[in-house]
């Protein structure tokens, strides 16, 4: 069994104090030392953040769904590789354009007027199925979901938007459709 001496306190030249308690087996005879940074509550904290800030972009690039951080105006602020192979874009390109840029413009009216329903606080989220055009030029249909992520205040900061291909589901349906005629 070790008893503690006393603790010394240090402070090192970026600011963190370690405490160190001295140990001893017997009065007099020091065996050993225990360093504890006086921050380590702190620590953990950052490490923490870090681990939460690490999950959500691990999360956000491996959905199996298109993702983007959408700015008020319509912009792609910040997309995941899912929308990327969704709409044949690099996220380099994406992040350059307005969505409207890929929504089919006989959806873009109706598409524009809920998202400032959405904005306005008429409504919690806009889910619609709309076309989106491919870089390369082919239409597919589109599950899109969205939602504002608002400040503290309320005021809103940007649209977080979920897309899923739905074109496979579509053509589905009008076979079934054809077939019942």
């Amino acid at each position: 069994h070790l008893n503690a001496l006393g603790t010394l306190v240090c402070t090192q030249a970026h600011r963190t104090q370690v405490k160190t308690r001295l140990l001893a087996r017997s009065a007099g005879h020091v065996h050993g030392a225990e360093f504890t940074p006086a921050h380590h509550g702190r620590l953990r904290h950052q490490q923490a953040l870090r681990s939460s800030e690490e999950r959500f972009r691990r999360t956000f690039e491996s959905a199996a769904i298109g993702i983007a951080h959408v700015g008020l105006d319509g912009r792609w602020l910040r997309v995941n590789p899912a929308l990327s192979r969704i709409t044949g874009y690099p996220s380099e390109v994406l992040t350059t354009m307005n969505w409207n840029g890929v929504t089919h413009p006989d959806d873009a009216a109706d598409s524009d007027a809920q998202l400032q329903a959405l904005l306005l606080g008429h409504r919690d989220t806009l889910v619609a199925d709309q076309r989106y055009v491919r870089n390369d030029g082919s239409l597919i249909w589109i599950n899109l979901t969205v939602s504002v992520l608002r400040d503290d205040s309320g005021r809103a900061v940007h649209l977080i938007a979920a897309i899923e291909d739905i074109s496979e589901q579509r053509a589905a349906l009008e076979e079934l459709g054809r077939q019942q005629r």
